[in-house]
């Protein structure tokens, strides 16, 4: 299973109807999330994909801190978890 618990392709199986855009570059700004995502009436989201193994999430500071910054400024994002 991939280190994010494949949870990109489950994303894109079962919201076929958006735009997904991956981010996998060490060249983006330090926390930002793994997917951006685009649906119907510019609706917009960003994602960031986790997987555990136990009732805790590894999160950065980085992660937590971008997240808050461009929610302050409007934008959605979440945090999507997959236990093993």
């Amino acid at each position: 299973m991939p280190i994010d618990g494949d949870l990109k392709t489950i994303v894109r199986k079962y919201l076929p109807e958006g735009f997904f855009q991956s981010i996998e570059s060490g060249g983006t700004a330090q926390g930002i999330p793994d997917l951006w995502c685009a649906f119907a009436y510019n609706k917009t989201c960003w994602i960031e994909c986790k997987k555990c193994t136990a009732n805790a999430v590894k999160i950065s500071p980085l992660q937590v801190a971008w997240h808050e910054r461009v929610w302050r400024l409007g934008a959605r994002t979440f945090f999507l978890v997959r236990r093993d």
